[in-house]
This record gives C-alpha cells, structure tokens and sequence, in this order.
C-alpha cells in the first residue's frame, strides 16, 4: 500500500522529496494548479484561482496565474466579479511544508461607488502539501482602506501537480 501511496507521489506531484533529474527538461520543471471554492446559501460565492508555475530548484518555485471571483448577496441584492492577477514564489525549507510570499492585483466594484477600484496587495504565509493538495495560511501584509477583504488572513486550499509525469 505504502509503496502505491508514494508512487502516485513521485509521479504527479510538486515536492522538495521529489527531486529534479539530473538533467531536466522545460516540461519537467513546470507545475499547474490552483485552487477553487463555490459556496452557496443566502449569498453565492465562487472562486477560480487556477496556477502555472516553473520549478527553479527542488525547493524553489515560482507561479502566477489569473484570479476570478463572483458573489451576489442576495439578502442585501449585491453583487460583483472580481477579477485580476496574481505571482508568487514558494519555498520548502523542510519538506511538506513552504513559505510563500504573493502579490494580487484585482478589480473590485465597492457598494455605492460608480466605479471600479483596482489594488495590489502583498500576502505573505505558510502552507503545507501532502499528495498534490496544499493547505495555506496567508496574511495580507498592508490592506487598503476600500477592500473587499474583512478579514487580513486567508485560508486556501488547492492543489499542485507536474504537467509532466514523467518522473
């Protein structure tokens, strides 16, 4: 079982345990990912934060990617879409667990505003990877006055895997 377990691993999934080859490729060094989240009830919410990435090292990456919210409130009528960028590099300084640091840019429209607000924002955090997957804390490092954001930190969960499988 185990030996399935970590063949599943060495094959699909970003890890400092997983070295490069020797001699890698392009194809072997890029990941995709990202994360997704709908939630539903007296407001609807969904996220689409999908990820390409390049591994500069066993434990260096680099990612960015598109960012796409939409809400709708349907007990005050508002809603909005998000949208905008984001880049970030992510180290494992042990296994299984990184430190990363981001920056978002988004698009927002505030309730009551005739126009959109565009803000970038640094986040910085932690996070832990098992089997493709990754749990993040985040913390974003200087809110603007007009954020959509009550809360400075994030909780994320996503996933990670190589575009190529064959390690």
């Amino acid at each position: 079982m185990c030996a399935g377990i970590f063949s599943v691993r060495h094959a699909h999934s970003q890890s400092p345990e997983i070295p490069l080859p020797e001699h890698p490729k392009n194809i072997d060094r890029i990941v995709v990912g990202g994360s997704a989240w709908l939630s539903l009830g007296s407001s609807t919410y969904i996220e689409l934060y999908p990820l390409v990435g390049y591994r500069l090292s066993d434990r260096f990456s680099v990612l960015a990617g598109p960012m796409y919210s939409y809400y709708h409130d349907y007990v005050y009528d508002a809603s909005d879409n998000i949208y905008g960028a984001r880049a970030l590099a992510r180290f494992f300084p042990i296994n299984n667990l990184f430190l990363q640091a981001e920056m978002d840019n988004i698009s927002y429209k505030l309730s009551g505003m005739p126009t959109r607000i565009n803000s970038t924002y640094p986040l910085l955090g932690v996070g832990y990877y098992q089997y493709g997957s990754t749990l993040e804390i985040m913390y974003i490092a200087n809110r603007a006055a007009n954020t959509p954001f009550i809360n400075p930190f994030q909780i994320r969960v996503g996933f990670i895997f190589y575009l190529s499988g064959s390690k």
